[in-house]
């Protein structure tokens, strides 16, 4: 994390066809975004997850 890189781990099980052509859409979209702050900037309405 220091120096400003991430990583996303999504399980998509034996999932095909439109379901996970959305879903990579989705993570092609989030891994072309230069921060964390572009989401909230680009959808305002996002809340965050707590991951604990």
């Amino acid at each position: 994390m220091a120096d400003g890189r991430g990583l996303v781990k999504v399980a998509a099980g034996s999932r095909e066809g439109p379901f996970l052509d959305a879903l990579i859409e989705v993570l092609r979209e989030v891994g072309s975004l230069p921060d964390l702050a572009a989401p909230h900037a680009k959808h305002p309405d996002l809340q965050p997850v707590p991951l604990t």
